[in-house]
């Protein structure tokens, strides 16, 4: 039995454990799974705003962008959703809307924190891979937290033939 069933099990009610078993359908790219796990969360409390991110990109992953568009914006407008969405529009082909994403996050940035992360994942959808690495690189630099996912995020697999994602994972210390 998995520690994170085992968890839910002695503790069904806790947000955080449900959240994280999602994470980890979603990261192991089992995307029904994590879409299910994400909508129990959100049922237990739909004001927990966590799941409403990785819910839309687990839609995006299974090619349901008009629903994980949806879910992006019924949910909280914190910079991670707003990347998101940028991304899920870059993807389906609505370019100016994930540039008109990103231009707002530049803004936001001038008096709040913004991952470089988030940056990041916008040009990753838009196919940019010079600005997507510059970004990354950024968020190296400012020891971000959210690039500690970079590995597993089913968004950033496009770069994982790129030999600059192998030097990342090598400097954020990812490598086996």
């Amino acid at each position: 039995m998995s520690e994170k069933k085992r968890a839910l099990e002695l503790e069904p009610l806790s947000l955080v454990i449900n959240f994280e078993r999602g994470l980890a359908f979603y990261f192991s790219r089992d995307y029904d799974q994590a879409i299910d796990q994400f909508q129990k969360t959100l049922e237990l409390d739909a004001n927990f705003p966590p799941p409403y991110a990785f819910l839309a990109a687990a839609y995006e992953q299974k090619g349901m962008f008009e629903a994980a568009i949806t879910v992006f914006t019924q949910g909280p407008p914190k910079a991670l959703a707003m990347a998101g969405l940028g991304h899920v529009y870059a993807v389906s082909g609505r370019k100016a809307e994930a540039r008109t994403i990103l231009a707002a996050l530049q803004k936001l940035s001038e008096h709040n924190y913004v991952p470089a992360t988030d940056m990041a994942l916008i040009y990753a959808g838009l196919g940019d891979k010079d600005k997507t690495f510059a970004w990354l690189d950024k968020a190296y630099e400012e020891h971000s937290f959210t690039l500690s996912n970079v590995k597993v995020e089913p968004r950033f697999d496009p770069l994982h033939s790129d030999p600059r994602f192998n030097e990342l994972l090598r400097r954020i210390g990812l490598t086996q």
